[in-house]
């Protein structure tokens, strides 16, 4: 006979069974009968031998393909993808691999945008309630800006414009490759321009005309300095070259010359025969710096971009302004990662909660034109086929993946990132140990960092 003591006991624990399983259908707001919400009843469940609160379990095809978000809910329509990342929320919920059904970068996979060298590739930056540039007229903000990508290309001789934005009358910005050689260019205003003659292009191409090397990431980045009316480019993180323009200041954007269009992978004339060339490779960690009235700031130093270009900014919270939380200083005015996935490719120069909640969501998530989704063109790695989920990233070389963002900058004191040296030399290369891998910046003795050119 069960002694009073063990009979309390149990009934104790299937009270607390009871009452947990109430209490987690209750949280969850799941039907009573049905505490995981996958289709199959909990009597169901207890007859199959089978977890009532993990939908994982469920013995029906029907209750898999739900967890799998292949299942369209009671009213016919798809199960939603509430952050945009290719999961459904019931996948991200539910799946094998829990993630946030409202954060696009979880869970976080590295890619980079693929582009195919045809005008279908050009995908167009939303300008709708924001400029890219800046009207001098009656503002205090200044016309710098700063531009910035990695780019592994398909060819030694790729020509067209990796960032751009111009109108029919004038460039305000472009940097791009010309036969593999990085350039930078923007038109200038002047004398010409009030005679109605079109302005003046201004072109930097990267000193001793280095191509970039094919199926290799190089980092690229381009600054105007309006004040002392500079352009300035830079190829990973080393000078490559300035040209001053005295005679006039860079256009300012304003109706004269407008409208402008920014695009990314846009086109790119060859004087020699007048046709438009676009270039064929991978795009990655799109940022374009312009002052703005929330506090931007579109000038970036050289120390700034060789300490942030393996770094990933932070990414926005979206709070009130009375809560200091969000660094707009270090903060892009437009930011592409295309690490989030899905039909589109979300800009994480805005709060991720605040797109999403936007009505229409996303409204400056770059778009596949004229409709359809980016979901292809977003890939991890492509060492033999392309891979969408990241499951081949670790497997692929360095040439064949999407740039890693766990740079910590460096940490031995050598002017290289760890994140640019793990591109190069895997995973494990950087750190305070790591100087060997950094030899050619060296003197090959003592270790000292040779020092930059233009420093």
């Amino acid at each position: 006979m069960m002694s009073r003591l063990k009979k309390f006991r149990w009934t104790f624990l299937a009270a607390a069974l009871s009452l947990a399983a109430t209490t987690t259908a209750d949280n969850l707001k799941y039907d009573k009968l049905d505490w995981d919400d996958d289709l199959v009843p909990n009597a169901q469940k207890l007859s199959d031998g089978t977890s009532s609160l993990d939908p994982l379990q469920a013995s029906s095809a029907a209750s898999r393909a739900l967890v799998l978000g292949t299942v369209k809910d009671a009213g016919g329509a798809p199960d939603p993808d509430t952050d945009d990342d290719g999961l459904s929320d019931n996948d991200e919920e539910f799946g094998t691999t829990p993630s946030g059904k409202n954060d696009p970068l979880s869970p976080l996979v590295w890619r980079a945008l693929k582009g195919d060298g045809t005008a279908a590739s050009t995908l167009v930056i939303p300008e709708d309630d924001r400029s890219l540039g800046v009207n001098a007229t009656g503002t205090k903000l200044s016309q710098d800006w700063t531009l910035e990508c990695w780019f592994n290309p398909d060819s030694d001789n790729g020509t067209g414009s990796l960032i751009s934005r111009t109108s029919a009358k004038g460039i305000y910005f472009d940097l791009g490759l010309k036969g593999g050689v990085p350039y930078v260019r923007a038109s200038m205003t002047g004398s010409w321009t009030e005679n109605g003659n079109p302005p003046k292009v201004f072109e930097l191409v990267s000193r001793n005309g280095g191509k970039l090397v094919r199926n290799a990431w190089t980092h690229l980045a381009a600054t105007w300095d309006a004040q002392s009316k500079c352009l300035s480019l830079y190829l990973n993180g080393v000078f490559a070259g300035s040209k001053f323009c005295v005679a006039a200041s860079i256009i300012d954007g304003d109706n004269k010359l407008g409208p402008f269009t920014t695009q990314i992978l846009g086109p790119r004339e060859d004087e020699r025969d007048d046709k438009q060339y676009y270039l064929k490779g991978y795009i990655d960690e799109v940022r374009v710096w312009t002052d703005t009235a929330d506090g931007r700031i579109g000038k970036r130093l050289q120390k700034q971009i060789r300490q942030w270009m393996s770094k990933a900014p932070a990414v926005l919270l979206g709070l009130p302004s009375d809560v200091p939380s969000d660094d707009y200083a270090n903060t892009p005015t437009a930011y592409y990662r295309f690490d989030d996935g899905g039909d589109t490719a979300q800009d994480f120069a805005y709060p991720v909660s605040i797109e999403i909640a936007n009505d229409p969501p996303q409204p400056h998530a770059l778009k596949a034109k004229p409709t359809g989704s980016l979901a292809e063109r977003l890939v991890s790695s492509w060492d033999g086929a392309d891979d969408l989920t990241g499951a081949n990233w670790k497997n692929a070389r360095p040439g064949r993946r999407a740039v890693n963002m766990n740079g910590g900058g460096n940490a031995e004191y050598e002017p290289i990132p760890d994140g640019w040296q793990q591109l190069y030399w895997g995973e494990t290369a950087g750190g305070t140990y790591d100087l060997n891998q950094a030899f050619i910046f060296s003197d090959g003795k003592n270790h000292n960092p040779k020092s930059f050119p233009g420093e």
